[in-house]
């Protein structure tokens, strides 16, 4: 809290002051440690709601946390500065844009444990901004519906990959099935279909 009302003073004292500053803490090379990472990313992420930056500065910090979301170990947590990103009405457009990018690049050239990765988030690309302690504020629905529908295009632009990832995955089967890609879905584990459940209460109605 201290640190984020500094940010908004710096901001209002010093020309481009907010912007240096996010780019000197991106540049770094003290934060290494896949929690030092994933804490300064959350807090540069989280104090996008109260501060405008430039477009440039969003797409640097959409790629830092598609890369701690790619290689870090905690499954939940690895999410969370992404989650504070979509969270921002604001950032939308370039945000989608840039991730739209890096999820077609992951899939072209990544690892395949990077392109499974990569086929979960386009699977539920709304839910990452509900992971996030932020109160559901004016406007969340209509945010959540724009990542819903971001969610939707891309599903359709790699359906063959997900129809193929559903041979060996229940989870993938079952995303198949609720966008109507097979018309039957075999057993599941509690696991699988319950988030599933939980995107499909996080989508639109």
């Amino acid at each position: 809290m201290v640190a984020q009302l500094a940010m908004q003073i710096k901001n209002r004292s010093t020309q481009d002051g907010v912007s240096r500053f996010y780019v000197s803490l991106l540049e770094s090379r003290r934060y290494s440690a896949a929690a030092s990472v994933g804490n300064l990313l959350s807090f540069l992420s989280r104090c996008t709601v109260f501060i405008d930056l430039p477009p440039r500065i969003i797409r640097e910090l959409t790629d830092r946390c598609y890369d701690y979301m790619l290689g870090a170990s905690e499954e939940e947590r690895r999410v969370l500065p992404l989650g504070w990103l979509m969270s921002v009405p604001r950032n939308q457009q370039i945000l989608s844009d840039c991730l739209k990018d890096r999820l077609a690049a992951t899939i072209e050239r990544g690892t395949s444990d990077e392109k499974m990765l990569a086929l979960h988030l386009i699977s539920a690309l709304n839910i990452p901004m509900h992971l996030v302690e932020r109160p559901f504020s004016t406007g969340w629905q209509e945010l959540n519906s724009y990542w819903y529908q971001v969610s939707l295009d891309l599903g359709e632009r790699y359906r063959g990959l997900f129809l193929e990832a559903a041979r060996e995955s229940d989870l993938f089967m079952t995303v198949c099935y609720y966008r109507k890609w097979v018309t039957f879905l075999r057993s599941l584990s509690n696991q699988d279909h319950s988030i599933l459940c939980f995107g499909r209460i996080c989508g639109p109605e």
